[in-house]
C-alpha cells in the first residue's frame, strides 16, 4: 500500500536524489579542472569522468540489497558522508590512478544515495509525477552550484571543483538529516524492491523499449555535456558570463518541469514524446556546431529544459507501464549508465575526429533515440485505448 502523503517525502527523496546528481551536474567543470590544473589530454580527462558516473550507475544497483536491513535515510546519509570525505581526497590525489579510484569511489558512494531516493520515491501514488517534481527541486539545487563553479575553477581548479563539490553534499546531508522525516515507513513491495530487468505482467518488450530510450537519450546528451564550459571558453565566454549562463539555464530547466509535471502522460504520449526527443536532440547536437557565442548561448538557455521534458516523459511512460516501480529503477540505471560512457566516448570522438565527430554520434544517438521511445510510446498508446481507465489506477 502506497504512502498516503507523499509530499512528506518530496523534500527527502529531492535531497538524496540531488546527492546523486552531484558528479553528473558538475562533469563538465570536472573535465576543465582536471585538463587546466593537471594538465591532463580531454580523453583522460573523459576516462575519469567515465569513471565516476560508472560508480553511480553501480552504486545505485548495489544498494537495492541493502534496503532491507537499512532505512533509505540511514543509507543515504552514511552514502552522503562517504561521498564527501572521498571528494575531499580527490583533493590530495594528483596521479592518474589515484584520482580514477577517489573519483569511482564518490560516484558509489553518490549512487548509494540515488538508489535510496529512488526506492524512497517509488512509493509515491503517482510515481511518473512525483518524480517530475523531485527533478525540478534537483533542478534548483543544480542551479545553485552551478553560480559558483566557474569561479571555483578560476580560483582552484580541479581542487576547486571537488570542494565545492563536497560543499554542495555537505548542504544535502544536513537537509536530509535535520529536516523533518517522513513518518510512514516503507511499504513491503518498496523494501522488498530488486533492480532487475525481469518482466512484469507481460510487458518485456515495452520494458526493454524504455530502458534503451533513457539509455541512448542520456548518452546523446552527455555527449554535449561533458564539453558544455570547453565550447563556451572556447567560444571567448568569460567567467562571469559563463555563471549567469549556467544560472539561467537552470532556472529555465526549473521552470520547464514545473509546467510539465501537470502534463497528463497518458494523452497523446507518442506526439508528446516525438516532439520532446527531437527538440532536446536538436538543441544538444547543434550545439556541438555552434560557431559563436550568440549561438551557443541561445541554444544553451532551452537546453536542461527541453532534455529533463524528455526525460521526464520516458521515465513517466516507465511508470506507467510498470506501476510496481521496477521499471523507473532500471531506467534510473540505465540514465546513470547513459552519462557514465559519455564522457570516455565524447573524448574518444574528439581527439580522432574533433566536433564534427562528436556531432554524427550525437546525430545517430538521436535516431536511436527517436524510434525507441515511439515505439514505446505507442505501446501505452494502445494499452491504454483498451484500457479506459488507465494504466496503473
Amino acid at each position: 500500500m502506497p504512502i498516503r502523503s507523499p509530499d512528506r517525502l518530496l523534500l527527502h527523496v529531492a535531497s538524496m536524489v540531488s546527492a546523486g546528481f552531484i558528479p553528473l551536474g558538475m562533469l563538465p567543470f570536472t573535465i576543465v579542472g582536471l585538463t587546466s590544473g593537471l594538465h591532463l589530454d580531454i580523453e583522460a580527462a573523459g576516462w575519469l569522468g567515465t569513471a565516476e558516473l560508472s560508480g553511480v550507475a553501480i552504486g545505485s544497483l548495489l544498494v537495492a540489497s541493502l534496503l532491507r536491513r537499512v532505512s533509505c535515510v540511514r543509507l543515504a546519509l552514511f552514502a552522503t558522508a562517504a561521498a564527501i570525505a572521498f571528494e575531499l581526497l580527490s583533493c590530495l590525489a594528483h596521479d592518474f590512478t589515484g584520482l580514477a579510484v577517489c573519483r569511482f569511489l564518490v560516484g558509489l558512494a553518490c549512487g548509494g544515495a540515488l538508489g535510496a531516493g529512488n526506492a524512497l520515491g517509488a512509493s509515491a501514488p503517482n510515481p511518473g509525477n512525483f518524480y517530475m517534481k523531485v527533478l525540478a527541486l534537483e533542478s534548483a539545487v543544480t542551479t545553485v552550484t552551478w553560480s559558483w563553479m566557474p569561479t571555483a575553477l578560476r580560483l582552484g581548479d580541479q581542487v576547486g571543483a571537488f570542494s565545492s563539490s563536497a560543499a554542495a553534499l555537505l548542504v544535502l546531508l544536513l537537509v536530509v538529516a535535520f529536516t523533518r522525516r517522513p513518518r510512514s515507513s516503507l511499504p513491503a513491495t518498496v523494501t522488498e524492491w530488486q533492480p532487475s530487468l525481469r518482466p512484469a505482467n507481460g510487458v518485456k518488450g515495452e520494458m526493454a523499449l524504455a530502458i534503451l530510450a533513457i539509455l541512448f537519450c542520456c548518452l546523446r546528451d552527455g555527449l554535449a555535456w561533458t564539453f558544455a564550459d570547453k565550447i563556451g571558453t572556447e567560444l571567448g565566454l568569460s567567467t562571469g558570463q559563463q555563471t549567469v549562463l549556467f544560472g539561467a539555464i537552470g532556472l529555465i530547466g526549473l521552470v520547464g518541469l514545473l509546467l510539465t509535471s501537470r502534463v497528463d502522460i497518458k494523452k497523446h504520449p507518442v506526439s508528446l514524446v516525438v516532439v520532446a526527443i527531437l527538440l532536446a536532440s536538436t538543441v544538444t547536437t547543434l550545439l556541438l556546431y555552434a560557431p559563436t557565442v550568440a549561438v551557443y548561448v541561445s541554444l544553451s538557455l532551452f537546453w536542461t529544459a527541453a532534455q529533463f521534458l524528455a526525460i521526464s516523459l520516458l521515465t513517466g511512460i516507465a511508470a506507467e507501464i510498470d506501476p510496481s516501480g521496477r521499471l523507473s529503477a532500471a531506467c534510473g540505471g540505465a540514465f546513470q549508465c547513459g552519462y557514465a560512457v559519455a564522457p570516455f566516448i565524447a573524448g574518444a570522438a574528439l581527439a580522432q575526429f574533433g566536433y564534427g565527430g562528436v556531432g554524427g554520434l550525437s546525430i545517430g544517438l538521436s535516431v536511436a533515440t527517436l524510434v525507441t521511445g515511439a515505439a514505446v510510446a505507442m505501446r501505452l498508446s494502445s494499452k491504454s485505448a483498451l484500457e479506459p481507465t488507465g494504466i496503473g489506477n
